[in-house]
């Protein structure tokens, strides 16, 4: 029992990591199926918003939305705005439809599936179950649902030779047997669809202890929807990157340490292949209307090196004016909360973007830290429980009812006690109905990656013996 608990909670921890992504030195074309699944596959959900994913519209899927939308709007009025799909775990996906009702709030209706994949990991609906607003507004949504998403089978494929500068953003799910037909939104690791009802401007999200700390920008891959202006900017900087010692530019990260401070810290590649990076420090500061300044503070020896080669980029661009900081969702539909844009306030047709990255979870829990308890509910709170995770605990949960005196188990939660040190306790109900608790005491560890190791120390008296086998 104490293995099953520390592989689950590492699983947990490790889930505020997964979100950020890598920085690719080269461009290769990974595709998105073999990438695409339940945790802990790279990409597990896709966020669809069709009135604004109209760049590549499939002609057969947009004549299916639209007869929804129409269908929909006659159940009192209702608007259907778009839908995410997510992999639960190895054999389920759920997908939420989301509308509007004619008092403007946004309402989720839920579909859950069984999938099958082949060899290829296209996959195969079978429904299984709905919430209670999906069942209101199925028959309206058959043209998507029943004659669609449940009647085809469907491959995930990048969108790149349509939508330039998409890869490893926009995702599509083409019908195999008909490649024309095809939907397509922004792939991710979301819970849920993230364009929502949160109007902070999105300067007030980023900074310590904010929401968001990071912005990488990859060229290397974005730079067809980059601006031209910084497109032209970055192809010079590359160009006189490898006449200096035959250096090979890649990518940069704009990264907020302090309340007055932030890095651009800049990727490149030597002439021997080495992965180096040199690192600008600015002091900033943000206006009321988001604008962003910067003042060079400092640089290592490595920005130093490279500092002339950059002028196009740092000294006549970024340095040179307030840039507004914003999202991309205009652009890249449904991005709002995954990446963020730069315009220059002297040319609003100048800009570049990169994906934002939030605080990884392991920073954020711990005694003294944002999080310090993580309740789990299997009994009432379980659609989001790996299936393997649900079979263990059943399994606990019987042995605890046959050999523990009718003990009924309900749910754990991990508190951390001290900087070292944290507990596992578990309730339940003995045989007259009252509810018991048992704690485990542990020390602990967290790495840089946000691995929790435990080491077992004492029981408490009230914890029973079948918890030790």
């Amino acid at each position: 029992m104490k293995k099953i608990l520390t592989n689950i909670i590492i699983l947990l921890l490790l889930l505020g990591t997964s979100c950020k992504k890598e920085v690719k030195t080269e461009l290769e074309m990974v595709p998105l199926a073999p990438q695409m699944g339940a945790l802990p596959f790279k990409y597990t959900s896709i966020n669809v918003t069709p009135a604004k994913a109209t760049k590549a519209a499939s002609a057969d899927f947009q004549q299916r939305w639209n007869t929804a939308k129409s269908e929909l709007s006659k159940i009192g009025g209702r608007s259907l705005e778009r839908f995410f799909i997510k992999y639960v775990d190895e054999t389920t996906l759920s997908i939420t439809f989301y509308y509007l009702t004619t008092g403007g709030d946004l309402t989720a209706a839920t579909f859950k599936y069984n999938y099958t994949l082949n060899a290829e990991r296209a996959f195969k609906l079978a429904l299984i179950g709905s919430d209670e607003n999906a069942k209101t507004i199925k028959n309206s949504l058959s043209s998507l649902t029943t004659d669609y998403l449940e009647k085809y089978e469907f491959k995930p494929t990048w969108i790149e030779d349509k939508i330039k500068g998409s890869y490893e953003l926009l995702g599509a799910f083409y019908r195999t047997d008909d490649t024309a037909s095809y939907f397509y939104g922004l792939v991710g690791v979301l819970d849920q669809a993230n364009d929502t009802s949160d109007d902070a401007p999105l300067y007030t999200q980023i900074g310590v202890s904010k929401k968001f700390q990071s912005i990488e920008i990859t060229p290397e891959t974005t730079l067809d929807l980059q601006s031209s202006d910084f497109k032209a900017r970055w192809l010079l900087a590359k160009e006189r990157l490898l006449l200096n010692g035959g250096r090979q530019l890649k990518s940069y990260a704009i990264n907020i340490i302090s309340g007055t401070q932030l890095t651009i810290v800049v990727t490149y590649l030597t002439s021997a292949g080495a992965t180096v990076s040199g690192t600008f420090t600015y002091n900033y500061q943000f206006s009321d209307r988001g604008y962003l300044t910067l003042s060079l503070f400092s640089k290592n020896a490595n920005a130093n090196a490279i500092e002339p080669s950059l002028v196009s980029v740092l000294d006549e661009y970024i340095h040179a004016h307030p840039f507004r900081i914003d999202w991309f969702d205009n652009v890249i539909p449904g991005s709002k909360g995954n990446i963020a844009v730069l315009y220059n306030n002297n040319d609003p047709t100048s800009y570049f973007y990169g994906n934002l990255i939030a605080i990884p979870l392991y920073t954020e829990i711990g005694f003294g830290k944002k999080y310090t308890t993580l309740t789990v509910l299997p009994e009432t709170d379980n659609a989001a429980l790996s299936s393997d995770f649900l079979t263990r605990w059943n399994l606990a949960k019987n042995t605890l009812y046959n050999n523990g005196g009718s003990r009924q188990l309900r749910s754990f939660a991990m508190r951390f006690t001290s900087a070292s040190q944290l507990t596992l306790t578990f309730t339940y109900l003995t045989s007259t109905g009252s509810n018991t608790t048992g704690v485990f005491n542990y020390t602990y560890t967290i790495s840089n990656q946000g691995l929790l190791k435990l080491t077992f120390v004492i029981l408490t008296p009230m914890v029973v013996l079948w918890l030790l086998i």
